[in-house]
């Protein structure tokens, strides 16, 4: 499901995020075989990972480490 909804959606909001954390579908993958899937979204989350309730709703403007939006070209 995350393949199809995320990695093969240009236009996820998740999917540049998942970009800009340098996670790619192997990699997610592998994190929840190892780690399980509740260590992974923690860890995914810690690295920028995630949408507000603003940010999904298109209210504010999605930034992470002051340098990215999903607005700009990564």
């Amino acid at each position: 499901m995350v393949r199809a909804r995320i990695y093969e959606q240009p236009a996820s909001p998740y999917r540049r995020l998942m970009k800009f954390a340098g996670c790619e579908y192997a990699d997610l993958r592998n994190s929840v075989s190892r780690d399980r899937l509740e260590e992974t979204l923690s860890y995914l989350a810690s690295e920028g990972v995630y949408l507000t309730v603003g940010e999904y709703e298109g209210k504010q403007e999605v930034v992470r480490g002051g340098r990215f939006t999903l607005f700009e070209q990564i």
